[in-house]
Formats: C-alpha cells, sequence, structure tokens
C-alpha cells in the first residue's frame, strides 16, 4: 500500500503524517518548525534518524543530518547543535526520495 501524502502541507501535518506512517518522536515547535528522530530498526537495528522541519515561505523544508545515530539522545544532540546537515529540501521532494516509511526497505554495508 502505498504512503499517502498530504496536501497543503505544513509543520502540524507533517508532524501528524511522520507519526502515522514511523515509529518517531516529533515535536511541533512555536508551530513552525518540527524536531523528529526516527527510530529506523527496519533499515539498521538501534538506528535513530534526526529530521528537521521548518517552513521557508510557502514550501516545508526537510533537513538530514550527514552523520548516523544510535541512541535518541544523540539523535537530538545533532538537532540541538545544528551538526553537520545535508541543505533542505522542499517537502515534496524529499518524500519522493525518503526511504523511512518503506517498512520493507532493506539496507547492505559494502566496504569501500
Amino acid at each position: 500500500m502505498a504512503t499517502k501524502i498530504p496536501k497543503n502541507i505544513t509543520p502540524a501535518k507533517f508532524a501528524k503524517w511522520l507519526r502515522n506512517n514511523t515509529d518517531c518522536e516529533a515535536k511541533v515547535r512555536r508551530g513552525e518548525r518540527v524536531e523528529a528522530i526516527v527510530f529506523a530498526d527496519h533499515i539498521e537495528p538501534g538506528k535513530c534518524v534526526p529530521l528537521l522541519a521548518e517552513m521557508d515561505d510557502e514550501d516545508l523544508m526537510i533537513t538530514e543530518f550527514t552523520n548516523d545515530y544510535y541512541y535518541p539522545q544523540a539523535a537530538q544532540r545533532a538537532i540541538d547543535k545544528r551538526e553537520d546537515a545535508y541543505p533542505p529540501v522542499p517537502f515534496y521532494d524529499w518524500v519522493q526520495d525518503q526511504y523511512l516509511t518503506d517498512k520493507n526497505v532493506k539496507i547492505t554495508k559494502i566496504e569501500i
């Protein structure tokens, strides 16, 4: 079954959508920003993925962090300290490429 994508996304709608489609903690801050930690055991045991969602004019922008985290406290610290992150991406672009809601995804690490 395909994941339904909300129309006219807002921080509150994003937090609700994320809670409905992942195992996560998502907090809406001042109605303008979402801080979320997705528990991604289906990708890698113990993996925690921190996300930020913030409005930029009319677009909800999603920020993913560059490092891997394996404890919720470390993921929250990444958000709080604004650790290294990829450039923010508009929600409707991000949602097409994200893998957090795919419960059947299999990630294989390779040695380089």
